[in-house]
């Protein structure tokens, strides 16, 4: 089978092919076409995979059409801000913040940023996200999501979330872990946890069903970044070593408002 479906992302309008033969992916990715494959038939060899055509709503074609472009993909609006994709063109920004922190090195090199929107954004369709003011553009930081690294797992296995988990015999929810980073001169605007909360309604719009468990540490002595996880919902779970872990069950939790009550749509 064959169908052309028509895609508008950003005023312009995209063809993409969906097709479950081979040949016929292979002629048009040859051609520089959008192409969706579709499972039943032969091996097609595309990029993007659906069980059938009706799997490939709107929303699934414009971000194909966007990974083949190199655009980035809108994660959220909020009051004041939108969360999207970093794109490559982004590093040159980056390295113009005044006192860039490590992290924010990484992000401001181009080559690293760019492997990064290949790998991180392509294989997962999450990772860190450009926080930009809504109404020019401005890019005053940085939100999002990642895969829970093997510290924070260990320290999520001393605190009673870990135990209740274990009594209940229930599947293990994704745990992931929340960062964030409002450049200075943009800070005690707000931002942040404005940020943050449009993140997590956009992780728990984008899992429907999923158990979801947002991680997220501080040190101890940061009140601000305590007091912002805590108006996003979150319990402090942990105190180690200087290190305060805290945690959010999105699974049992509907969208986080942007006034902070953490419920509602």
């Amino acid at each position: 089978m064959k169908e052309e479906r028509t895609v508008p992302v950003e005023g312009r309008t995209y063809r993409v092919l969906l097709s479950d033969e081979r040949k016929a992916v292979l002629e048009a990715e040859a051609a520089g076409g959008i192409v969706v494959g579709v499972l039943g038939g032969e091996e097609t060899g595309a990029r993007y995979l659906v069980t059938d055509p009706d799997a490939a709503d709107e929303r699934y074609l414009e971000r194909v059409v966007r990974r083949k472009l190199g655009l980035p993909w809108i994660i959220a609006r909020s009051r004041r801000l939108l969360i999207r994709e970093f794109a490559a063109d982004d590093a040159r920004l980056l390295a113009a913040e005044e006192r860039i922190t490590r992290d924010d090195e990484m992000f401001a090199s181009a080559s690293w940023l760019s492997e990064y929107i290949r790998l991180q954004y392509g294989f997962y369709e999450y990772g860190i996200w450009a926080v930009t003011d809504v109404s020019d553009g401005r890019l005053v930081g940085k939100a999002g999501v990642v895969n829970a690294g093997a510290d924070l797992e260990r320290m999520l296995a001393d605190t009673p979330f870990h135990a209740a988990q274990a009594r209940d015999g229930a599947e293990p929810p994704l745990d992931l872990e929340l960062g964030y980073h409002i450049f200075p001169r943009y800070r005690e605007k707000g931002y942040g946890t404005e940020a943050c909360r449009a993140v997590l309604s956009a992780v728990r719009e984008e899992h429907p069903g999923e158990r979801i468990r947002i991680l997220a540490r501080t040190d101890a002595a940061n009140r601000a970044s305590s007091a912002l996880l805590q108006k996003c919902g979150f319990h402090a779970a942990l105190n180690t070593d200087g290190q305060l872990l805290y945690v959010l069950e999105l699974s049992s939790a509907e969208r986080v408002r942007e006034d902070g009550t953490g419920k509602g749509r």
